[in-house]
Order: structure tokens, then C-alpha cells, then sequence
């Protein structure tokens, strides 16, 4: 029975000298009790050529928001050395391009197109081929052409939005990475 005491005591003491958890709040605090969701956060980054054959640049994806249905994207380019050449923002949804399905089933789609963003198919050399023709409807013709010239530009295609897919490449002579195919 002594060592029941003992232990008693020991347990308040150990209690009521523990911090309170910082979710704790007493009643008295109630008017400044405030949630706070942490933000959904994804980040996929990858290297490869672009702007140079022979120089790897730097391929970033970050999505971010309070969850990943409500979520924004940014995509951007930073070249090997280290200037921003391409930057596109848009929503998370955007990734499901014309998906439709369950909650889960969009968390879930929206995710995996994220992973695949770099997937190495989405990269082609040369970017555009000789036989191409232009889409004037979306397309400058001078980057076109800068892009067409150049058998050793590199394109990249991705999609967003419903039916959007959209192909860039660096044009060297114009020293700017631009559109050279879209479609909606």
C-alpha cells in the first residue's frame, strides 16, 4: 500500500510539472483559439538540356495550397546559369485536364500527373521538325521559326487545363525560351 502512494505522488507531481501540449487551450483562452490547416505542399525537380545541348538546366514543379484539389502550381525553368528562362502558374485541377471522378480518384490523378510532369517523353529533339506546320491561331511566327531553324533545340510538352497541351522550346537566337504549339 506505501508503494501505491508513492507511485500516486510521483504521478501527479510528473503531471503537474509537464508543459501543456500547445493544442491545449483553457476555457479562459477560448476567445483566441484559432485553427490553422498546413498547406499541401508538392515538389518535383528535375534537370536536364534545354536552353544548351550539353548543359543540364534545372526543371521545377512546386504545387502548394490547403489541400491539393485546392491547390496552385508553378512551373519554372532555371537554366544552368541560374537564370529564370520560363515560369507558368495554374491551378492544381488543371492537371486533371478532362478527368472526371470521385474526390480520392482526383487527389489521386492530380498526384500521379504531378510525378510524371518530366517524364522523359515529354522532352524531344529536335523540337520541331522540319515537316511541321505552324498553328497561326496561337502561334508567333518569328518563334516558329527561331525554334524551327535550330536542329538541335529541345521542346518540352506538357498539358493543363481541359484539353490544353502546350509545347516550349529555348530559341537561342531570340535568347528566350517561347510557345511553338498549343492546342485547347
Amino acid at each position: 500500500m506505501k508503494y501505491a502512494y508513492i507511485f500516486l505522488i510521483c504521478t501527479l507531481l510528473t503531471a503537474c510539472q509537464q508543459k501543456p501540449n500547445s493544442n491545449t487551450k483553457s476555457l479562459s483562452d477560448s476567445s483566441s483559439l484559432k485553427t490553422t490547416q498546413t498547406p499541401y505542399k508538392l515538389t518535383n525537380i528535375v534537370t536536364h538540356a534545354f536552353s544548351d545541348q550539353q548543359k543540364q538546366d534545372t526543371f521545377k514543379l512546386f504545387l502548394s495550397g490547403p489541400t491539393i484539389l485546392n491547390s496552385k502550381v508553378t512551373f519554372e525553368i532555371i537554366s544552368f546559369n541560374n537564370k529564370q528562362i520560363f515560369t507558368d502558374d495554374f491551378n492544381g485541377k488543371d492537371l486533371l485536364g478532362d478527368f472526371e471522378g470521385s474526390e480520392q480518384q482526383q487527389k489521386d490523378t492530380i498526384n500521379a500527373r504531378f510525378k510524371r510532369f518530366f517524364h522523359q517523353s515529354a522532352f524531344k529533339t529536335p523540337a520541331i521538325n522540319k515537316t511541321d506546320k505552324i498553328d497561326k491561331d496561337y502561334i508567333i511566327q518569328s518563334a516558329f521559326d527561331a525554334i524551327k531553324d535550330d536542329a538541335t533545340s529541345i521542346g518540352f510538352t506538357y498539358n493543363k487545363g481541359y484539353e490544353g497541351v502546350y509545347s516550349i522550346a529555348y530559341a537561342k537566337k531570340k535568347k528566350e525560351t517561347v510557345l511553338y504549339f498549343a492546342f485547347d
